[in-house]
């Protein structure tokens, strides 16, 4: 399918330069010049952010197998360049890195259930942070018919993260798997229901844990926070400080 990936590629940069015309290639390399080699510090700000998720990721997994912060650094790395790049709906570089830290001496089902825990408490304190940000807004402008419709986006996201959280806490993956194996018969759904339940026994072991969860929702958070000075700094250096 190398093909595929060319064509890929070929639409890919296609479209870019459809969106520079459009836009205006100018104006769009006149603010990468004005902003200069502030462009580097606000990439390199990038890695302050990813070294606070790297460490609510690695708090998750288990003080005797838990990998070194360097290695898993570049594993998050490597997670964040597949879901920003590729078209895997931003789950799929969460995959390859529990893949890849399976690599590191970790067992498979611990990787996957550290790295689930992971990508659920990111999305609730990244639910607490937008949160926090309609707080900030409603303070400055008061509560209108915009923040009445935000308000329900909110509730919205929050019933949908509680019902990721009870189907991985609660047994969802082996649940999903015996029901594929009953409707697909074949030995492979037998293996596949064997490894859930293996993760739906670590997931679950992993959440009594709390000080170590609380220990990941904090970094998470933390990360979420910085990601306005990363704002600010590209602001800054493009002229426009705020």
């Amino acid at each position: 399918m190398k093909w595929l990936t060319y064509v890929a590629l070929a639409a890919g940069v296609a479209l870019l330069a459809w969106l520079l015309l459009h836009y205006g290639a100018g104006d769009v390399l006149a603010g990468a010049a004005a902003a200069g080699w502030g462009l580097l510090w606000v990439t390199l700000f990038r890695f302050v952010n990813l070294a606070a998720d790297t460490q609510g990721w690695r708090v998750l997994f288990t003080p005797q197998t838990r990998p070194g912060f360097l290695p898993l650094l570049r594993l998050r790395w490597i997670g964040e360049a597949v879901n920003s790049l590729l078209p895997v709906a931003q789950v799929g570089g969460e995959v390859v890195r529990a893949q890849m830290a399976a690599r590191l001496g970790v067992r498979g089902a611990e990787a996957g259930a550290a790295t689930l825990v992971d990508f659920t408490l990111g999305l609730a304190t990244q639910l607490l942070y937008t949160v926090l940000a309609v707080a900030l807004l409603i303070s400055s402008r008061g509560f209108g018919a915009e923040t009445q419709a935000w308000f329900g986006g909110l509730l919205v996201a929050a019933a949908a993260i509680a019902a990721f959280w009870a189907a991985s806490a609660l047994g969802g993956f082996a649940r999903a798997a015996q029901l594929a194996r009953r409707v697909l018969r074949g030995g492979v759904w037998d293996a596949l229901t064997g490894g859930a339940h293996a993760l739906d026994a670590e997931v679950k072991a992993l959440y009594t844990r709390r000080r170590e969860v609380a220990a990941g929702a904090t970094w998470r958070m933390l990360s979420w926070l910085l990601h306005g000075g990363e704002t600010w700094l590209a602001l800054w250096f493009l002229g426009a400080p705020v």
